[in-house]
């Protein structure tokens, strides 16, 4: 992995990271759909870490 591509994922976590932050603050009966995004989010990005 290029220190660019690293840089790269390392700001998607960061944005995921604050995503999660703000859950608590979004009505309940948006939670399990922010989830949804936050863990499809982070799979994308520890994907791209791992080289999968």
């Amino acid at each position: 992995m290029s220190a660019v591509d690293s840089n790269l994922a390392l700001d998607q976590i960061a944005q995921i990271k604050e995503l999660i932050s703000q859950i608590a603050t979004r009505p309940l009966n948006e939670h399990c759909e922010q989830f949804d995004l936050v863990h499809s989010q982070l799979n994308s990005a520890l994907s791209q870490i791992d080289g999968l």
